[in-house]
Parts: C-alpha cells; structure tokens; sequence
C-alpha cells in the first residue's frame, strides 16, 4: 500500500475538467481529497478510516484554503496530480486524511476517487464512493 506524495505546486487541472467550489471547513491543500461534510455543507480532508461518509469524496482540491475560505476542485476528468503515478492505477481515498492511495487499507471504507493515466502524474478523477468497509 502506498500513498501518493504530492507536491502541491505541480497540482494543475487538464483541460476539460469539472471544476466546482466549496467553503473549506479546515486547511486545505491542493493535490487533497475532500469530502462535503453534511452538517455544514463544507469542504473536509476525506479519511476513509472515520467512517462511510468522511470517505464519501467529491472531489480532489487544485487550491489552496483555510477554514471558511473557498476551496476549488476537480469532481472529474484530468489533472495533474503533482506526485508519479502508474497508467491504469486504481486510486482511492486514504486512511489518513486527505491522502491518496493505489490500496484499501483493512477495515477502511472504499472510495475510488482516480485512474492513472500515465507515469508523470497525470490521473482521471472518476469518484466511486461504494459506502462499504473492506474486510
């Protein structure tokens, strides 16, 4: 299992892409899976070791944010992701906040959030939020 280490200054959204905004309801930083928490309607670090809504993911950020700011994301199509990926790589959301990664850790909620396209970071931001806690 390994997490992408992403530098946020080479996060940048490909042409094409959906993009969309939220208020941040914490520190957000691009290249980071966020989750639109229910109770206030706000952008949160996904975390698929909380539970099936934190691992819900809508999208992955390419700005930057602190709490009560907008943070901007993508909710489909390619990015660049600022970290080496693998073409046809299954990506998902982390077991620490934020994160991604190419495995489900056990006992965490399954959300695929992005399909390597390549090696030089480029991925498809194709969310899959399953709801189910692998095993």
């Amino acid at each position: 299992m390994a997490t992408l280490t992403v530098t946020a200054a080479d996060v940048r959204v490909k042409t094409g892409a959906s993009v969309t905004k939220l208020t941040a309801g914490e520190s957000i930083t691009p290249g980071q899976v966020v989750y639109k928490k229910a109770s206030d309607s706000k952008a949160y670090l996904a975390d698929a070791n909380v539970d099936a809504a934190t691992a819900a993911a809508v999208g992955i950020a390419f700005s930057y944010a602190d709490a009560d700011e907008l943070v901007h994301y993508v909710t489909a199509g390619d990015m660049d992701i600022g970290a080496t990926t693998v073409k046809g790589q299954t990506y998902h959301v982390s077991a620490t906040a934020g994160g991604i990664e190419d495995t489900v850790a056990s006992s965490s909620f399954n959300t695929i959030v992005a399909y390597g396209k390549d090696t030089a970071g480029t991925i498809t931001v194709a969310l899959t939020v399953s709801g189910q806690q692998v095993a």
